[in-house]
Parts: structure tokens; C-alpha cells; sequence
């Protein structure tokens, strides 16, 4: 049998000068970048199509640790070193076939500078925007925060505003607002401040500012009781309890007693034949409820159960009686409120107006 090269030695030889060939022009290709090669980096991938500083893009890193057979990835993407340099990264092989990653920094070209993406990845791209831009420092229409606008328009022109007040109440505020397209512009609206409650304009914002309390105005602010005739629909009553009379007034915004007139007292001709209403001691009472007797009195106490009353020629007489056989209705005088009052009373036996021991 002739001997000679074999088939499998052949295409290994093949396959060896492709990777010296494609190795020297890669290196040809990429001269002046870094060649970064993990020792545990088992492949790259990209989307830019390689060292394109004009499309951003992001490298793909496969890793695995020795023994392991678990991948694990990182993205390094592209990104503006200055205003107009990009640093650009690229997948490919060293001199030797060893896998790995180039990194380069590039500068742009006349009329370009380095800009990111909406992934915040960097390019060369025109000076002037893509869209027009517009950032509000303060989110929008806030008006209790000031804030700067800052417009910029597809041919390059800018506009920058901050929010000013144009008086004590009224504020002008910038604020950013989408068009359509990707696009955004920016636009102005005026604000009463006042319009929010007690609050003023002050250096660009709406600011809360406490009431002023001016005594004399008519108006009850702050911790005033009353201003001049407004007395915010107190009374003499009131104020001071009921049966009270007569007229309340205001004396540097703090209520006047002085003409309130103090409830009745019952006249000596106010006559309860049964004795005083008074309470004994414990749980045992000592009081009128054991005899039947009569109050008289021109005044009548509110909530008065006139069932035992007659009035004759204005003078009124209430004898006490029992509603039930176990209910008495008590009837005295009242200092308090200057009147003839009555009370309700249980019994175990009620009899002729008293509940007897």
C-alpha cells in the first residue's frame, strides 16, 4: 500500500492555515485596539455588527468556571467616553484563535458627537437631536416646586425656562408635554397661587403661608373668638349656659360677657308644699318623693311633663301624680333654671302622688 498524507490530516491542515489567514487580517482590521480574554470566557456575540461607532450596541458574554457546567452571561455595551469619542466594543479572536472581546475608543466624525440611546448606549451621531427633547426639573406642571425647563429641537435650537413668580399670588410655570412621534415640546401655563388655599408665591413655587390675623377686619382668624359684629353665631346662651339673656359682644376679638343677663332665680313665691328636691346619701334617697305635694310658679322648666300642671291666670300649679303603679312624676322648684321642673321616679308601690317607705 502507498503510503502518503491522510484524508483527516489534510483538512486539519486546511483548517489551521484559515485560522492563521482570518487571525492576520482581524489583527489587520483591528490594530490600535485592546484584546480582552477572560480565562473563563467561552463565547461573545453582538449586535452592532462588529466596529460600527455610528450604532450602539451590546456584546454578550458567555462564561463558565472550570468543572462547571453552568454558563453565566455579561452585556458590555458601548458608551460615550467625552462629548465626541465613543468607546466601541467588538467581538473576535487574538493571533492564536483564543477567543475574546476588543474595545476601542473612537472619535467621531466632523459634525457628530457621541450621544446615548434610549438603552443609554453610545454612538456618533449629528449634533442635532433625533426628536425634539424637553426635561422638567420639576416633573411637570408642579406649582409648590420650582423648576428649570430645558427644550432642544431636531435643528439644533435650545430653549431654557425656570419657574418665576410675576407677583405675591401668581407664578409662571414651564413644563414639558409630549407631541407625538418621539417628540416633546415644552409649554408655559400662568397659576394663582391663592387658588391652592393660604398660599403665596415666593422665588418661583407656591409656598403655604399661615393666616395673618388682623383684628377689626370682621373676619375670625387665627385664634381670635369673634371680630366686631361677627361673633360667629354665638349667644349669651351659648356661652354661657342655657337661660342665659340679654346681648353678647365682641371686645378685641374676644367675646363681652358683660351684657348677658343671668337666668331667673326662682322667687321666694316659687312654694313646693312637699319640702325641697334634695338627694341623701349611698344608694338610699332622702327626698320629697315620699309625700304628695304642689309646686307653684309663674315658669316652667323645659322638658316638663305637664300632665300634673293647670295655669291659672298665669300662675301654674303641678301636683305631683303616679303614671303607673310603680312610676311617680315629682314636681319642685329649680334654682338653675329658674323654673318649676319635673322628674320621673320607679317605686316598688306608687300611691296618691308619693312612693310611701
Amino acid at each position: 500500500m502507498k503510503k502518503g498524507v491522510s484524508k483527516s490530516a489534510i483538512i486539519w491542515i486546511v483548517i489551521i492555515l484559515v485560522v492563521i489567514v482570518a487571525a492576520y487580517f482581524a489583527i489587520k482590521t483591528i490594530t490600535g485596539q485592546t484584546f480582552n480574554s477572560p480565562a473563563t470566557l467561552r463565547g461573545c456575540t453582538e449586535d452592532d455588527g462588529g466596529k460600527v461607532a455610528n450604532v450602539p450596541g451590546t456584546n454578550v458574554l458567555k462564561f463558565k468556571e472550570p468543572g462547571s457546567t453552568v454558563f453565566f452571561y455579561q452585556n458590555i455595551s458601548d458608551s460615550c467616553v467625552n462629548a465626541t469619542s465613543v468607546k466601541e466594543y467588538s467581538c473576535g479572536n487574538n493571533s492564536v484563535g483564543k477567543i475574546g472581546y476588543y474595545d476601542d475608543i473612537i472619535n467621531c466624525a466632523a459634525n457628530y458627537v457621541c450621544k446615548n440611546d434610549a438603552k443609554g448606549r453610545g454612538y456618533c451621531g449629528t449634533s442635532a437631536p433625533l426628536y425634539n427633547t424637553c426635561v422638567d426639573s420639576d416633573g411637570g406642571q408642579n406649582f409648590t416646586l420650582r423648576g428649570s425647563v430645558n427644550f432642544t429641537n431636531t435643528q439644533g435650537g435650545t430653549f431654557y425656562g425656570t419657574d418665576f413668580c410675576t407677583s405675591a399670588n401668581n407664578l409662571t410655570e414651564y413644563y414639558c408635554f409630549d407631541i407625538g412621534g418621539g417628540n416633546k415640546n415644552y409649554g408655559v401655563v400662568g397659576f394663582n397661587c391663592s387658588s391652592l388655599g393660604n398660599y403665596v408665591c415666593s422665588n418661583g413655587a407656591c409656598v403655604y403661608s399661615p393666616p395673618s390675623q388682623v383684628c377689626g377686619n370682621g373676619i375670625i382668624e387665627g385664634t381670635e373668638q369673634c371680630d366686631g359684629a361677627n361673633l360667629n353665631g354665638q349667644t349669651c346662651a351659648s356661652r354661657l349656659g342655657a337661660g342665659y339673656t340679654g346681648t353678647l359682644s365682641c371686645s378685641n376679638c374676644t367675646f363681652n360677657t358683660a351684657a348677658c343677663i343671668a337666668p331667673t332665680p326662682i322667687a321666694a313665691n316659687c312654694t313646693d308644699t312637699d319640702g325641697p328636691y334634695k338627694y341623701g346619701y349611698g344608694s338610699i334617697y332622702w327626698d320629697n318623693r315620699t309625700w304628695k305635694g304642689t309646686a307653684n310658679y309663674t315658669v316652667l322648666g323645659s322638658g316638663i311633663n305637664m300632665t300634673g300642671c293647670v295655669n291659672v291666670a298665669g300662675n301654674y300649679s303641678c301636683t305631683d301624680f303616679c303614671s303607673t303603679s310603680q312610676n311617680l312624676t315629682e314636681y319642685y322648684c329649680n334654682s338653675t333654671q329658674g323654673a318649676i321642673v319635673s322628674k320621673r321616679y320607679s317605686c316598688s308601690s306608687c300611691s296618691n302622688g308619693a312612693c310611701p317607705y
